[in-house]
């Protein structure tokens, strides 16, 4: 059953930095190269890199680090792009990642290029605010690897912007993926039995790519893998918004092959590729808009397969041998402003589903909270929460958390933030571990400017951080307590 992105936060929005006994090592102020700082970081400290041109290529392995620009403790995005980690065309990586590092392992805030991998990791590990560019792929996932991956751009790279290779669990939302020569993601479905993995790929902007948005590459055998595919938006890419191919061919046919995996198919918006969805026997598409497609909108979406509550509109062909429920679908104009959200008279406005039962099973149940209205909304965006492409970068300044204060603070704080329309809204402070120590805020509340205080009773000195849900929206910010002696 699919409870939905909004319902199950996976993880907080935060790199978990280190104990508050651990070190911090600074390059180059305490070692001249980033590799040298990893050498001497033992388990659970952070390697800080200032600003600068970094020519190495890089290996972690034997334990767990933070690996971080400026941005990680400045919040500043500009450190981004002035910290640079330049593989100078290796045919290799820039960063290689062994099997045997600890899944809380963190890579924020850099700028990696030129390789033929940006990054090659063999575990499960953190990657988070990076742009990785002018690589062959930007990220190569292999064997038992993936964990989180949210907030990169990936773009310009000669292949891939994200490849998934043999046996991944992995959590891929929230970057931008834009502009790579071959598909923007990449998974190949090497024939597996172990335990289930999981790949969700939700909340991403996916467009510009030479071949697909999204292409699965089936391989012999039923492996033990489902995807959910939610809330995404997929536009002008040369081939197929969503790709399934058959028998590991690569190269984009329009097959729409038969590929028997559970694939879950949820609130995503399909814009101006060449095709829409090719393939599935076992997909289940619900919310979803395709609209602007030169050939075919969905294609081959058969099996035990089924799309219903979407909207089709100016498509070279809608449907080709595929099973649609006529009667929840619209074929409308659905009204876009240019970053393709809703406009306010969209009939996909509350046209969508809740609640859908496939086959004798509940795949979609979502709560009230996780819409507005009295349904959820046809597409990525639901109305009056939609930012789309560059523009999703800006909701900070739009609205969200805006301060909080004082800070760093020695006893009690006030935070605010503020809401564009109604929503129910859960506000938590969790520590550096990742533990969740209190909800602050977990009730339905008005738009406009809220502030509310936290006390830090019982607890020690040190960096925790306070995270805002409300619907689709979800924001982290760090908070400093310095305890007073005497407070208890």
């Amino acid at each position: 059953m699919i409870q939905s992105s909004c319902s199950v936060i996976t993880s907080i929005s935060i790199a978990v930095l280190t104990a508050l006994n651990a070190d911090v090592i600074r390059v180059p102020t305490d070692y001249g190269t980033i590799q040298e700082g990893i050498d001497v970081a033992a388990d659970g400290d952070t390697v800080l890199v200032a600003s600068g041109e970094y020519h190495e290529r890089i290996s972690l392995s034997g334990k767990t680090i933070t690996l971080g620009s400026w941005f990680l403790t400045t919040g500043d995005t500009s450190y981004i792009a002035q910290t640079i980690i330049d593989g100078d065309g290796s045919s290799k990586q820039v960063i290689f990642i062994a099997d045997n590092v600890g899944p809380e392992t963190t890579i924020i805030g850099f700028t990696i290029r030129n390789a033929d991998d940006g990054i090659a990791p063999e575990a499960k590990f953190n990657l988070l605010n990076n742009r990785i560019i002018n690589c062959k792929d930007g990220i190569d996932y292999e064997e038992y690897s993936g964990g989180i991956c949210r907030y990169n751009i990936f773009e310009n790279n000669r292949d891939d912007g994200i490849d998934l290779d043999d046996f991944v669990d992995i959590v891929i939302e929230d970057n931008i993926i834009r502009n790579n020569n071959d598909d923007g993601i990449e998974i190949r479905l090497h024939d597996y039995t172990g335990p289930l993995l999981t790949y969700t790929i939700r909340d991403n902007i996916i467009y510009g790519n030479g071949e697909d948005g999204i292409q699965l590459i089936d391989y012999h055998h039923f492996s033990n893998r489902v995807f959910y595919i939610e809330r995404n938006l997929i536009y002008n890419n040369a081939m197929a918004g969503l790709g399934c191919m058959s028998n590991e061919n690569t190269k984009e046919n329009y097959e729409g092959a038969s590929i028997r995996e559970p694939i879950y198919l949820l609130n995503n918006t399909f814009v101006n590729n060449n095709h829409g969805v090719t393939g599935g026997d076992s997909l289940v598409a619900l919310n979803n808009l395709i609209i602007s497609t030169e050939a075919t909108a969905m294609k081959n979406v058969d099996g035990s397969s089924i799309a219903a509550y979407g909207c089709f509109w100016q498509n070279g062909l809608d449907v080709e041998n595929s099973n649609i429920d006529e009667t929840t679908f619209l074929y409308a104009n659905p009204l876009l402003e240019e970053d393709f959200s809703l406009t306010g008279d969209s009939p996909c406005i509350d046209a969508g589903t809740a609640f859908f039962v496939w086959k004798g099973e509940t795949v979609l149940n979502l709560p009230p909270a996780s819409y507005v209205g009295s349904a959820p909304d046809i597409g990525a965006f639901e109305y009056g929460w939609a930012v789309g492409i560059e523009d999703k970068s800006l909701i900070p300044a739009k609205f969200g958390l805006k301060q909080n204060y004082p800070n760093p603070f020695n006893a009690s704080t006030s935070i605010v933030f503020d809401l564009p329309k109604s929503s129910f809204v859960t506000l938590k402070i969790y520590n550096l571990q990742g533990q969740e120590i209190v909800t602050v805020v977990s009730s339905q509340q008005a738009s406009g400017k809220h502030e509310v205080g936290w006390t830090a009773e019982g607890l020690t000195s040190g960096i925790y951080f306070c995270h805002l849900q409300a619907h689709t929206f979800s924001e982290t910010k760090k908070l400093l307590f310095t305890k007073v002696v005497g407070y208890n």
